[in-house]
């Protein structure tokens, strides 16, 4: 196994874990009426504890994803050292520890009790001022904010980098195509000629399938939305839309 591939297995086990958590307890309560989330006390705090928790392993565990291929991009001939099975293992550890720990605080604040009408919710005025003034920045720190910015400074860099070094090897081959051609015109004159009209020939060809590209991107649009290709359809066929049609009345 690889490194990536340890942290998809565990990012696949923590959103696995967030259905769980989360879903699965809707979907029985409106399939057999049991709120499972308020048969226990215990029960109610390990639900919400792991479904918070679940949601933020699965952000920072793509992040660590991310921040993995940045590495890669930028120290390609250091990655081997670093980028580990065994690395990653203590890597999700670190992670699991840490968003275990910080999520430690909803065991205290949710409570099924008389004060919440019996339902898993937060057991006081204080622990609700708690959850949704204090916490709520918590939540969105560990799940949106933080990840976000790392994940765009991550792409952003991996994107960059592999565009200088696109660019790099295309600069290099250009230089040895050229080079060689100078020296085959004063052996060969006809072959150099040759291979000079097929380097355009090629080059033609690439500039071609570049505005390919633009041309089947409609295509695209017209066959991955519903709504376009509906709006498309009317268009072209003429139909009135609030009266007016695209060509005449």
């Amino acid at each position: 196994m690889t490194s990536t591939a340890v942290f998809l297995f565990a990012l696949a086990l923590s959103d696995t874990l967030v259905l769980f958590s989360t879903l699965l307890p809707v979907w029985v309560l409106y399939t057999w009426g049991i709120d499972i989330n308020m048969l226990s006390n215990p029960g109610c705090k390990t639900i919400v504890h792991l479904a918070y928790c679940s949601t933020h392993l699965s952000s920072w565990l793509i992040v660590a994803v991310t921040l993995e291929r940045t590495a890669c991009v930028l120290f390609p001939h250091k990655v081997r050292l670093g980028c580990s099975p065994r690395n990653a293992g203590l890597i999700i550890v670190t992670i699991v520890l840490a968003v275990f720990g910080i999520n430690v605080i909803l065991l205290v604040i949710f409570d099924v009790n008389g004060y919440t009408g019996w339902t898993c919710a937060p057991s006081t005025t204080e622990n609700y001022d708690l959850l949704y003034y204090n916490y709520g920045w918590i939540d969105f720190t560990l799940t949106f904010g933080a990840p976000f910015l790392l994940l765009l400074i991550g792409n952003v860099t991996i994107v960059v980098q592999l565009a200088r070094s696109r660019s790099r090897r295309q600069r290099t081959n250009i230089s040895d195509q050229l080079e060689k051609l100078q020296a085959l015109m004063s052996v060969d004159p006809y072959t150099a000629l040759y291979d000079t009209v097929y380097f355009y020939f090629l080059f033609g060809v690439a500039i071609l399938d570049s505005y390919f590209n633009y041309t089947f991107n409609f295509v695209i649009y017209v066959f991955s939305g519903s709504r376009f290709r509906a709006k498309l359809t009317s268009l072209l066929c003429c139909k009135a839309t609030h009266g007016i049609r695209l060509f005449g009345r």
